[in-house]
């Protein structure tokens, strides 16, 4: 039997033995991930007082504590817990479909959750889809970001194969008379590493809109590092005295990995300024290389340390 028909039995099943959960129905969040709580609130909307609106919200607390489970499962990384991770996102679904909780204009919410995008930016666009924190106008609006970031990938693409089919021509060729100069190809290659750093930059802007949607601490943590730190963090049994003081922690190691995207940026600039001609102050631009450097060795060996730290805590 198809695992997702597994589950979806298993969430009604376990429905019939749910102790009734008044109080808890009637709080503002009554589950524990946000997308649950979008969806409950916007149940209560449509159906007040209807016992549709009981089922759901029986289904609703299994398939959150579910989710949950499955969180502690991805972190091993095996076949298995990714397939149960998709297949619960199946269920959610389907949750959406019986119910007629799409947030949409036009139909299915799920319409946005087919691959489109390459690999890096899919990975994130799912990020987006399936946290239940954009609505169907944000992802329309962020679709068109990806698209046009897809669209700057294919144009340096297309500048690296104008290249490499120029180098291909040699002077027996008959398409020699069209062979770019020296000082042409310099200038395209001068071009595509403008365009690479406008595609480096404009992909972090996305990852930080997303990141900071979704994360528990949203504003705070954009980073994957520090949102991943975050997590493993919370997932560890720490104490809450303990986990707050992580989180102070996390929000500094957040400010220095800022503060060497600010410091990489100014070396970019500043090497592109050289290469245009024109000439740096040998000392701003050793205090630049210098403040690079140090940032870097700092963040490698802050996030060594914390991942070890909460893996000792794992251990225990």
């Amino acid at each position: 039997m198809d695992i997702v028909i597994i589950l979806h039995v298993v969430l009604i099943a376990l429905v019939v033995n749910v102790d009734s959960e008044e109080s808890s129905k009637h709080l503002s969040s009554p589950f524990r991930l946000s997308k649950h709580n979008l969806l409950w609130d916007r149940a209560k909307k449509n159906f007040r007082e209807s016992p549709k609106l009981d089922t759901l919200y029986k289904e609703l607390k299994k398939l959150d504590k579910l989710s949950l489970t499955l969180k502690h499962l991805e972190d091993q990384e095996s076949d298995e817990a990714k397939q149960m991770a998709n297949d619960a996102k199946e269920v959610y679904l389907d949750i959406l479909n019986r119910y007629g909780l799409h947030t949409n204009k036009l139909g299915q919410e799920n319409q946005h959750t087919k691959a489109q995008f390459s690999d890096k930016i899919e990975k994130l666009w799912q990020e987006a889809v399936y946290s239940g924190k954009f609505t169907h106008d944000e992802l329309e609006s962020l679709e068109k970001e990806f698209k046009d970031h897809e669209k700057r990938i294919e144009d340096y693409r297309d500048l690296a194969d104008k290249i490499v089919d120029n180098e291909a021509i040699s002077d027996n060729d008959i398409r020699s008379l069209d062979r770019l100069s020296s000082s042409e190809v310099k200038q395209l290659q001068k071009n595509m590493k403008v365009k690479h750093h406008n595609i480096s930059s404009h992909f972090l802007s996305l990852q930080k809109k997303v990141k900071e949607r979704v994360s528990d601490v949203e504003g705070e943590f954009a980073d994957d590092r520090v949102v991943d730190l975050w997590e493993k963090a919370q997932r560890s049994g720490f104490k809450k005295e303990e986990l707050e003081s992580i989180k102070q922690e996390l929000r500094h190691f957040q400010i220095k990995i800022d503060k060497h995207n600010y410091w990489k940026e100014r070396q970019y600039k500043m090497g592109q300024e050289i290469n245009d001609g024109h000439i740096a102050e040998p000392e701003e631009h050793e205090k630049v290389v210098e403040k690079v450097r140090e940032h870097g060795r700092f963040i490698k060996k802050y996030h060594a340390t914390m991942l070890d730290r909460i893996h000792r805590k794992d251990e225990l």
